[in-house]
């Protein structure tokens, strides 16, 4: 009840997709999906683009063994905003849990090419390529950085990522140097 009244408060303030969200995160926790459904929808009709509101919805998605209708929100949310870091690492996440590799790496690419100073894109995908064993390709990527990027700890941890799945242990101390 203190909790409810706080956000009927910060709904006055802020507006209805504040308390919305923060609403729907209190349903999550008891388990209350109907709920926190119904807050998050809220939130959405209130802020089309909440990218918070569209994870929360394929959450809920996905626990209720709805793959499809998740990808389908966190796609939303990924165009939404292509340079999201949560949506993007989401939605890989979820197309390569169903072997949808190709897929994962138009994202990530995707997501690469909207914001090619985030390190954390480069490191996913040099990741799915090791994963699938494009070791060049990895290593080509990593080389042709901006030389701002290569003292990025994820990038260095990314080169030595791929040195180590070369069986190259002294090449990867030495990105790791």
């Amino acid at each position: 009840p203190v909790a409810r009244a706080a956000i009927a408060r910060l709904d006055k303030l802020k507006g209805a997709a504040t308390g919305s969200l923060l609403s729907a995160e209190l349903d999550l926790a008891a388990f209350n999906l109907p709920a926190a459904k119904a807050d998050y929808q809220s939130a959405l009709k209130a802020q089309p683009d909440n990218i918070g509101a569209m994870l929360g919805m394929a959450h809920i998605a996905l626990l209720q063994g709805d793959q499809a209708g998740a990808e389908t929100m966190i796609a939303k949310a990924v165009k939404s905003d292509p340079t999201n870091q949560a949506a993007v690492s989401a939605l890989a996440s979820l197309l390569a849990s169903s072997q949808n590799f190709s897929k994962t790496n138009d994202v990530l690419q995707a997501a690469h090419k909207a914001a090619p100073t985030n390190p954390v894109f480069v490191a996913d995908i040099v990741s799915l390529d090791i994963r699938l064993k494009k070791l060049d390709q990895a290593r080509s990527l990593l080389d042709g950085l901006n030389p701002k990027m290569q003292d990025e700890p994820l990038i260095l941890a990314a080169k030595a990522q791929v040195a180590l799945a070369r069986h190259d242990t002294p090449g990867a101390k030495t990105d790791l140097a």
